[in-house]
């Protein structure tokens, strides 16, 4: 069996500003990172959340009361 040599971080990570996950990741897991997304800060925190307003605006979409 191999040994993971390194790490690839994908999605959300509960902070504020790039800077603060960047440190934060990077104090953890040193050199072992090898890759990361920006962690989905600010108004993207809340990924799926963020998203009404990007269906609400489109008009191919309909809401749905109740649904």
């Amino acid at each position: 069996m191999t040994t993971p040599t390194g790490v690839h971080l994908v999605g959300s990570v509960p902070l504020s500003v790039w800077s603060e996950v960047s440190r934060t990741a990077g104090s953890i897991l040193g050199d072992r990172l090898l890759r990361m997304l920006d962690g989905e800060i600010g108004v993207r925190s809340n990924w799926i959340g963020s998203q009404f307003a990007v269906f609400y605006d489109n008009p191919i979409f309909e809401t749905v009361e109740g649904a």
